[in-house]
């Protein structure tokens, strides 16, 4: 096997080990937006780039079986976040 072949390998397995990232820390509330209209009217809206990246977060560390925290609060955290996506 050539040396830059096994280097790919080994830098693929490295970057997919169970070397977790530390979950982020979310505030649900700001998923949807409120903006108020020059009539005085409020207006509701989605942020789908903020839910988007809690998602994503959220797939690095339980896309798989058994999921990969760096500890127990940032499980926790995730637990939660689920919990609360799950209860709309």
């Amino acid at each position: 096997m050539k040396p830059s072949i096994a280097i790919l390998i080994l830098l693929a397995f490295l970057s997919n080990s169970s070397i977790a990232k530390e979950y982020g820390v979310y505030n649900l509330k700001k998923i949807l937006t409120v903006t108020e209209t020059n009539a005085g009217k409020k207006k509701y809206g989605l942020d789908l780039k903020y839910l988007d990246q809690i998602i994503n977060d959220l797939s690095i560390h339980a896309k798989n079986y058994p999921t990969k925290f760096d500890n127990g609060n940032d499980k926790l955290r995730a637990t939660n976040d689920t919990k609360s996506f799950l209860a709309c």
